[in-house]
């Protein structure tokens, strides 16, 4: 690079070259990467830490193990809609009732029978709609069959060996037997005089040669307590075999396993009581929902051992797998909206279910296969647990001290059964409680509550 100086008074023009200096102390160059592209033949995969890979007898061992397992065989992928509503059914009658009782067809379950009634009455002089109607789950745009009845049907139960043949109980206390060959009204049917007094909220057929119908009757003067019965004993005494102190206020489901026929649900206020006949004083496992005010029925899943169903009144199904979790529900279906959902009923297959509400709306569901197929580890681990809790109860019966004065004799309605002499079968005493309301004060309180709700909801 050249300057050039210029002098105002002698100019004289002088070529210089500059010489910059370096500010750098080294000099680096930053080398060039090389890549190749090629590819991999991939032969082995990950193992875990106790199987060494260079054995072949262990890597055998472990893949026959996986090959075996179920999510190997059969990949299951999670459902984007576990629960879709296939048909929505509603009452055909003007006058609004709600389906109160639910009953599947003993063949494939195409048959669905429905029960509708006011269980909530305001005035028993007004006119009601008594018909009952059976459904054709693949014809459900039109009613198969209509129930004709002197009163409303509060339940109804297909006979098991004949899908022709099913009984009604009726809001009164009477019984009928329909044949849907002959006539749409009942062939058979006990009077309201010689019936019950109260309404029949259950029917279930006996399985014996006869086909016996046994019925269950709602219990208003002590609701929390579930009774265990024997229908083969001989004498009355020992009919009543022991009770159970379920919830505190009125129990509103109540259904036995299917595969483990010693443990039962129960269903009332906001929690849901798991059962077995060994124990007495309480429940092995107590589900929880925390913002539900009521719940109003409940079942078993009829494939899947571990899954329970239950119906709440803010017109949610929820449902609870309790070897998955047990604090929060493990899925919650709003099927309704502003109307509590009063029955519910499984297919025997285990994929479709019936709901129904107080508004006389009629849902049939569709469960996904990843909650109604049954996987080979759900009955071992849920019988292993039950023992578990039997030999927990046991430990802590077999530890307490039961001192004299600190005994308190049970009442005259809650004494157990009896054997042949007169004695007493299992009779179990408790410590007295810290000071407190007491039972009877703990269930009027709880009736109160529960008819304020019953009001709210009418009005």
């Amino acid at each position: 690079m050249a300057l050039f100086a210029n002098r105002s008074r002698k100019s004289k023009e002088i070529g210089v070259q500059c010489q910059a200096c370096d500010v750098s102390a080294l000099n680096i160059n930053t080398d060039c990467a090389t890549t190749e592209a090629h590819g991999v033949f991939h032969k082995e995969g990950g193992w875990p830490r106790d199987v060494n890979p260079q054995e072949a007898d262990q890597t055998a061992r472990y893949r026959k193990k996986i090959e075996k397992d179920e999510a190997y065989l059969f990949p299951q992928t999670p459902d984007p809609n576990p629960l879709r509503t296939l048909h929505l059914l509603k009452d055909p009658s003007p006058i609004k009732r709600a389906v109160t009782g639910l009953s599947w067809s003993p063949d494939v379950g195409t048959k669905l029978a429905a029960a509708y009634s006011d269980p909530f009455w305001k005035n028993l002089f007004d006119h009601k709609e008594n018909d009952s109607y059976i459904w054709n789950i693949e014809r459900a745009v039109q009613l198969e069959i209509i129930l004709r009845s002197m009163s409303q049907l509060r339940s109804v139960s297909f006979n098991p060996r004949d899908q022709h043949i099913l009984a009604g109980g009726s809001i009164y206390g009477a019984v009928g037997i329909w044949d849907v060959r002959k006539s749409q009204g009942p062939v058979e049917c006990v009077p309201i005089g010689v019936g019950h007094s109260e309404s029949v909220t259950s029917l279930i057929w006996s399985n014996s040669k006869a086909g016996v119908l046994r019925i269950l009757l709602s219990l208003w003067r002590r609701p929390s307590i579930v009774m265990n019965c024997n229908r083969r004993a001989r004498t009355t005494a020992e009919r009543i075999m022991c009770q159970y102190e379920a919830h505190l206020g009125p129990v509103h489901g109540l259904h036995r396993h299917l595969q483990l026929p010693k443990i039962f649900l129960t269903v009332g206020d906001w929690t849901t009581n798991v059962w077995t006949e060994d124990i007495r004083d309480s429940p092995i496992l107590t589900l929880k929902n925390q913002n539900v005010q009521q719940l109003l029925d409940g079942a078993w899943s009829h494939t899947r051992p571990s899954v329970i169903f239950t119906a709440a009144t803010d017109g949610a199904l929820y449902l609870w797998d309790i070897l998955a979790q047990r604090i929060t529900p493990t899925l919650c279906s709003q099927v309704v909206s502003e109307s509590p959902l009063l029955s519910l009923n499984t297919q025997e297959h285990g994929k479709i279910m019936a709901v129904g509400s107080k508004d006389g709306r009629l849902s049939v569901i569709q469960i996904s296969d990843n909650l109604s197929t049954v996987t080979k580890n759900d009955k071992v681990t849920l019988t292993s647990e039950t023992l578990q809790a039997l030999n927990i109860n046991q430990e802590n019966t077999s530890g307490k001290e039961v001192n004299e004065g600190s005994v308190i004799e049970p009442s005259a309605d809650m004494l157990p059964a009896t054997d042949k002499t007169g004695s007493l079968i299992n009779v179990s005493v408790s410590h007295a409680a810290p000071v407190g309301p007491s039972v009877d004060q703990t269930l009027q309180s709880s009736e109160e509550a529960f008819f304020e709700i019953e009001t709210i909801d009418q009005a």
